[in-house]
C-alpha cells in the first residue's frame, strides 16, 4: 500500500502507476506487471480510485522512498498488515475503501497459498521421473514434512519402487520428516499434518477402492487448496482421473492386475484426463489398440513417457 497518485494531464492509468511506482519506491516496473483490480469512488474527495495490486521481489533495503511522501516500507505477512491498515498509523482512509482493499488482498493470499498436483509417469527409479521433476521435488520438499502413500503397493506391485522412492526422500536428509502410509477412511485426515504427498505407481485398484468407499478426493482436494503439494507416479497419477475403465478395456490380458473386474471404476475426478504412462514403453500392437479405443469411445487419452508431467492448480481441479 505504499505507492499512490494522481493520474497527470495526457497520462494514461498505467503510466501513472509506472511513475507513481518510481517516484516514491525507487522501483523500476513494466506496466504490464500491474494487475487491474477494480474501481472505487472516493466520496471525500470526489475522486475515482482504480486500484492495482503489483507482485514484487525486492529486499526492504532495496527501495528508494520518497521521504517526503512514504515514512516507512516494510514486508508484513497478512495479520500484521492488518493491524496497522486499521490504526492510526496508517494513511486514513474511508472503511470502504480499506474493505475493498482487504478483500483483494485476501483473494490473492488465497490463491498463492493453494499448492500443486504433479502428474508423472516414471518413479524414482533408473532415472524415470527425469531431472526437471526431481529438480521441482527437491524444491518442494526440502525442509518439509512428506508423506509416501503406498496404497498401489499393497497387492504385491511395485514393490522395488517403493524402496527407491522412500531411499530418495530419505536421502541427505533432504526432507524434514517422512513417514510412509496406506490411506483408509480411518488416517485420511493425518495427510494434513504434512506438506507433502508422493502418490506411489504400482496396481491402481487399490487407488480405485479408495475412491470410491472414502471421502479421500475430498480430503486430497482441501489439503491442495491449503498449499499442499502433490505428487502422483505411474497409477498414482492415473487415479486422479475420472474414470479408468479404459486402462482395464485395453491392458486386460497383459497382467493379472489388469484382469480383476470392478464394481466401479471411478477415480478422484480432479480432471478430465486419462493418463496412459510409460508411453514410451508400450509395444506398438497396444499403441494401435488405444488409437482404436480412442475413436469407439469418443475419449482421448494422454500419453505421458518417463520423465514427462502434467501441472494443475488448485483452482482447476
Amino acid at each position: 500500500m505504499p505507492s499512490a497518485g494522481h493520474v497527470h494531464a495526457g497520462e494514461n492509468l498505467i503510466d501513472a502507476c509506472v511513475r507513481e511506482t518510481f517516484e516514491e519506491l525507487g522501483v523500476k516496473v513494466k506496466g504490464e506487471e500491474f494487475h487491474f483490480e477494480g474501481e472505487i469512488l472516493k466520496q471525500e474527495a470526489w475522486e475515482l480510485a482504480q486500484v492495482y495490486t503489483l507482485k514484487l521481489n525486492v529486499e526492504e533495503g532495496d527501495f528508494k522512498i520518497a521521504l517526503d511522501e512514504v515514512e516507512l516500507v516494510k514486508w508484513l505477512d497478512f495479520d500484521e498488515f492488518l493491524k496497522l491498515f486499521n490504526s492510526d498509523k496508517f494513511v486514513s482512509y474511508q472503511q470502504e475503501y480499506k474493505n475493498f482493499v482487504y478483500n483483494i488482498l485476501k483473494e490473492k493470499i488465497k490463491m498463492e497459498k493453494q499448492g500443486k498436483i504433479y502428474l508423472t509417469s516414471g518413479g524414482y527409479i533408473d532415472g524415470q521421473r527425469g531431472e526437471k521433476l526431481d529438480k521441482i521435488i527437491e524444491n518442494c520438499v526440502s525442509g518439509k514434512k512428506v508423506l509416501i502413500v503406498d496404497n498401489a503397493t499393497t497387492t504385491g506391485s511395485n514393490l522395488k519402487g517403493r524402496e527407491n522412492v522412500i531411499e530418495n526422500f530419505n536421502l541427505n536428509n533432504l526432507s524434514k520428516l517422512v513417514d510412509v502410509l496406506t490411506l483408509n477412511a480411518d488416517n485420511l485426515k493425518a495427510i494434513h499434518d504434512y506438506d507433502a504427498i508422493y502418490m506411489l505407481g504400482g496396481d491402481v485398484a487399490p487407488f480405485i477402492e479408495l475412491a470410491n468407499s472414502t471421502s479421500a478426493a475430498e480430503e486430497l482436494k482441501v489439503f491442495v487448496e491449503n498449499g499442499g503439494v502433490i505428487f502422483g507416479e505411474s497409477a498414482g497419477s492415473m487415479i486422479f482421473g475420472k474414470n479408468l475403465k479404459w486402462i482395464y478395456d485395453l491392458k486386460r490380458g497383459t497382467k493379472n492386475k489388469w484382469n480383476a473386474s470392478l464394481e466401479s471404476y471411478s477415480g478422484f475426478g480432479f480432471a478430465d484426463i486419462n493418463i496412459f504412462p510409460h508411453w514410451n514403453k508400450v509395444e506398438d500392437e497396444l499403441k494401435i489398440k488405444a488409437a482404436e479405443y480412442e475413436k469407439q469411445n469418443n475419449i482421448v487419452i494422454t500419453r505421458l513417457n518417463d520423465g514427462e508431467y502434467i501441472e494443475l492448480d488448485a483452482k482447476n481441479i
